[in-house]
């Protein structure tokens, strides 16, 4: 008997995208649902919740460890997004520009670059330009662009894939106090 297995789901490699360019990206989407070519909804630097994703569930802790994380230079993980009208922006797509996966990281950007986060003792309003613009230009994320046709129920499921296959921490798995 000869098993095939499925093609990749993910044709593409991730992109690396700095914070800057997620600012750019909320700027477009701005314009674009004012414009009404993009689809009304929840948007997170630039791209749309979709109704299926769960809430913001990051506690201000856990957004301040992940600036905190950013500002020491360590691997942010990816978002994963689609992007099915690039050629045709004149019409509504529902599909289009879904964030997919990476939705609390770019919450807690946000909400850091709102000043609504305290990071090593400051706020983003408390930070000089230099600050500024090393945290803009260098903190990056991966970056996977959906460029298909897949229907909702096929995003769906991508989703449920990424982000319910894990097996959560034990509190008792965590090192000690002091080591982390």
């Amino acid at each position: 008997m000869t098993i095939t297995m499925p093609s990749p789901v993910l044709q593409t490699a991730p992109t690396r995208r700095s914070v800057i360019e997620f600012l750019e990206f909320e700027q477009q989407a701005q314009r674009d649902v004012q414009a009404r070519h993009l689809t009304p909804g929840t948007y997170v630097l630039g791209f749309r919740l979709p109704d299926w994703q769960r809430p913001a569930v990051w506690t201000t802790p856990q957004q301040q460890r992940f600036i905190e994380s950013a500002w020491l230079g360590l691997h942010l993980g990816a978002v994963v997004v689609t992007r099915r009208n690039s050629l045709h922006l004149s019409r509504l797509d529902p599909l289009d520009l879904l964030l997919i996966d990476g939705q609390q990281r770019l919450r807690a950007l946000a909400r850091y670059l709102n000043g609504d986060l305290r990071v090593f003792g400051a706020t983003w309003a408390d930070l000089n330009p230099a600050d500024h613009q090393r945290f803009l230009g260098e903190t990056t994320l991966g970056f996977v662009q959906l460029d298909t046709s897949y229907t909702e129920s096929r995003l769906r499921d991508l989703y449920v894939r990424m982000n319910y296959g894990g097996t959560p921490h034990a509190p008792e798995h965590r090192p000690p106090e002091g080591q982390a």
